[in-house]
């Protein structure tokens, strides 16, 4: 099944909140990997960068690069190689994605992992993230939906929001998705909020079920 993470921070916040909302969730992230955040260097809404320097090894670098699309391009993979591989920016990059990766960004994410410089180049896709937030106790295991009334579960939204963490299940007929299930990611008993069910039900996806 195809997961994704939407991170939504509260739209009538400033720049400055939404960039902290996002950089908080990567912060966590990284502490996992023994990491502390040096600096924020860039925030644009669906993307940031964060260089981080090692706990234990303090001259350690590492620049994380953060594209929360739904579709990573070839050119935001070759840039990010570039920054680490040839501008030496940091010893070690991360680059995380929320969507999975398609056609030739995936090709050459698959080539880079097996080339000269796969030690330093790090991909962790929606899977990785959700396993770590797993691991802090963040969230909780996605609900293993069997099929319901002819439909087939197809694609999990992990939704990271300022409203809170919800799993969205999309469910579909052979065609496309038809209906979707949320349920709270932190405790699967309770109950979704009108707020947040309204907001949910906005999100692009899946406006028209």
């Amino acid at each position: 099944m195809k997961s994704q993470i939407l991170i939504l921070p509260n739209p009538s916040a400033s720049q400055k909140e939404k960039g902290d909302f996002f950089g908080m969730l990567l912060r966590l992230i990284m502490e996992t990997q023994r990491y502390r955040v040096l600096q924020q260097i860039n925030f644009t809404g669906t993307e940031i960068d964060l260089l981080c320097e090692h706990l234990d090894r303090p001259r350690e670098s590492a620049l994380v690069e953060c594209k929360a699309r739904s579709a990573v391009n070839s050119a935001d993979v070759k840039n990010f190689a570039f920054d680490i591989v040839v501008s030496k920016r940091a010893e070690y990059g991360y680059f995380v994605h929320t969507s999975e990766l398609q056609h030739q960004a995936l090709g050459l994410v698959t080539e880079l992992k097996s080339g000269e410089n796969a030690r330093q180049l790090i991909f962790w896709g929606p899977d990785k993230v959700i396993d770590l937030l797993q691991h802090l106790g963040l969230i909780k295991a996605p609900p293993n939906l069997e099929k319901v009334h002819d439909l087939t579960p197809t694609k999990q939204l992990l939704l990271y929001t300022y409203l809170g963490r919800f799993w969205v299940t999309l469910l579909s007929n052979k065609m496309e998705p038809t209906h979707y299930h949320v349920e709270d990611a932190l405790s699967s008993g309770k109950p979704i909020s009108a707020e947040a069910n309204m907001m949910i039900s906005q999100i692009e996806e899946l406006r028209h079920m």
